[in-house]
């Protein structure tokens, strides 16, 4: 049986100079975090990132030498740690990822194979003047993005949701017609998968926010592919602020859309990515807290 044999979670850090304007953030962003779980069973490496992980160190131990078949339990015990320390989605990630490539399976066709593609659309970041924006959205129109989310003001209504219990209640209470929950910020993909049967079943849509880094908006993408029929999902471009490279930095090129506004994920096993490390080494940190 194969086995887990180690865990490692490294934080890397690229400055932005101009910085991003958030429309969420009290300040502009100056530089762009991100984490990624290394996990190895033999041979095969597994990786996923999203939140800092900083409360995992210790709990190693709960995974190395089982099964990475074994997500049900994995899921488990990630739920009850995540309950104390935070988010820890971006291990089901790699473990999701490495079950891909033991098994030599894209992430698309493991967790249900409904398609390789996904329809975006362009996800603005920023709070721009109205004739500034409506340039931006001509420009992504001409790109081939066939739709756009614009962020008028600076509040959010109900991002901060991440437990799969909060949505079941929605859902019970017909309250919503799309239902976003980003599989690495808010339920997993276990969970993701379950909650978006549930919500397409009750006539409603599922098309998760995917706002992050490279590995994020893949992850995303690969359970969109393989379970959603939502007309389009997020896809986080708003340039000059936030290119493809500076969203994509720790993958070895960039996730970009064909002239339609669409993805064709790749057969390659997992996620699809082997991460340059070397490339990566002058960018990392030694905590994933941001500056």
């Amino acid at each position: 049986m194969m086995q887990i044999t180690s865990i490692e979670i490294h934080h890397y850090r690229l400055p932005l100079d101009p910085p991003f304007y958030a429309a969420w953030d009290p300040r502009p962003r100056s530089s762009h975090t991100a984490t990624i779980v290394r996990v190895r069973a033999g041979d095969y490496e597994g990786v996923g990132s999203g939140d800092a992980m900083l409360g995992f160190a210790g709990h190693e131990y709960l995974f190395v030498g089982h099964d990475p078949f074994d997500i049900e339990r994995h899921v488990h015990i990630l739920d009850n740690l995540q309950f104390m320390y935070g988010r820890m989605w971006p291990l089901e990630v790699a473990l999701w990822d490495l079950m891909g490539k033991i098994s030599g399976q894209p992430l698309w066709k493991l967790m249900g194979g409904r398609s390789n593609q996904v329809r975006l659309y362009a996800s603005c970041g920023e709070r721009r003047p109205a004739a500034e924006r409506a340039e931006s959205a001509r420009r992504l129109r001409d790109q081939g993005y066939p739709a756009l989310k614009i962020r008028f003001h600076a509040a959010d209504g109900g991002e901060g949701n991440r437990e799969v219990a909060e949505l079941r209640e929605y859902l019970k209470h017909g309250s919503l017609d799309v239902y976003q929950p980003d599989v690495v910020w808010s339920t997993g993909l276990l969970r993701g998968r379950q909650i978006a049967g549930e919500v397409q079943a009750a006539g409603a849509i599922y098309s998760p926010h995917t706002w992050g880094d490279g590995l994020v908006v893949l992850a995303n993408l690969h359970v969109s592919a393989a379970i959603s029929t939502a007309p389009f999902i997020e896809f986080p471009y708003d340039p000059p602020g936030w290119t493809l490279e500076r969203r994509d930095y720790i993958l070895p090129t960039p996730t970009r859309p064909d002239a339609a506004g669409t993805v064709t994920l790749p057969d390659a096993p997992g996620l699809g990515v082997t991460i340059d490390w070397d490339a990566l080494e002058p960018l990392r940190i030694r905590t994933g807290t941001m500056a």
